[in-house]
């Protein structure tokens, strides 16, 4: 029995394909957008223009921070159920732990910029808005274009 049927093995009988819960769902496109958004608004603005002022900053950056943490709370509702019905039944699962990995690493990633060490910082600030872009492609291909399920599990 491999890791994917060991988590999925107590499931109830009767499953429904519609494994995310509308609550969840109209969360989440719109603070993943907003993230998105702002996110994409503070790097452009830092990288090209190098004019942001410190309240425009100080509230890009704020709303960036409010949407993360409502985007880690929908993630940490999907462990239970949405994950764990999309591994019992064999759907999206490449696309799944990729959108999975993505998110814990730019959680991570987002965390040390807030609390990490300044030697580190600029390496962080390109991996997080690097993988931060990326997170739009693993998203499309986990919504839109659905990943195949895995043979032989």
């Amino acid at each position: 029995m491999n890791w994917l049927t060991k988590l999925s093995t107590k499931m109830p009988q009767k499953i429904s394909p519609k494994a995310m819960p509308n609550w969840q769902r109209h969360l989440s496109y719109p603070s993943f957008y907003v993230c998105l958004g702002s996110g994409l608004t503070y790097l452009i603005f830092q990288t090209w223009v190098n004019e942001l002022t410190f309240l425009i900053n100080r509230w890009v950056l704020i709303v960036h921070g409010v949407s993360a943490m409502v985007i880690a709370i929908i993630f940490g509702a999907a462990l239970p159920i949405h994950i764990r019905i999309g591994l019992h039944l064999n759907k999206n699962i490449l696309s799944g732990l990729s959108l999975t990995a993505v998110l814990l690493v730019l959680m991570v990633s987002g965390q040390l910029l807030y609390y990490g060490s300044g030697d580190s910082r600029e390496w962080i600030i390109t991996a997080h808005w690097v993988i931060g872009v990326l997170s739009i492609v693993v998203a499309y291909c986990h919504i839109v274009l659905r990943s195949r399920p895995l043979k032989g599990g």
